[in-house]
């Protein structure tokens, strides 16, 4: 499996209502459920007033597009990131799955995805 590391410095956030993003931001990735509003966007593209914020991330995109009926691919990196005792952040699209890791924990999770057999594309 190919792994795309994105060169993006990323943020994740709540914001109050989705009348507060640029909808033209990319990457850009919205969660709105009864309970809150998230996003992940460009850490330079985060609006001013927020409900929550972290900043610091960066994004593995799982590369190709993948079937519905496709098991197990979440699962299979974030395992290989625990046991190397690292914090995930993951968000599945349409079409592949993102993962997300600190930067200060950037390499040793390149590291333990290329260990794993897992090509990572810088």
């Amino acid at each position: 499996m190919k792994i795309l590391l994105l060169r993006d410095n990323l943020s994740i956030f709540q914001v109050y209502s989705v009348e507060d993003l640029d909808l033209s931001i990319k990457p850009l990735h919205i969660g709105v459920t009864n309970d809150e509003i998230s996003v992940i966007a460009p850490t330079n593209t985060v609006p001013s007033i927020t409900i929550n914020r972290n900043d610091g991330w960066k994004m593995f995109k799982v590369e190709g597009v993948l079937d519905f009926s496709s098991v197990g691919i979440v699962s299979s990196i974030s395992s290989v990131l625990a046991k190397a005792k690292l914090s995930i952040f993951s968000v599945s699209t349409y079409n592949t799955d993102y993962i997300l890791v600190k930067n200060n924990n950037l390499d040793k999770a390149i590291k333990a995805l290329n260990a794993a057999g897992l090509e990572v594309i810088q």
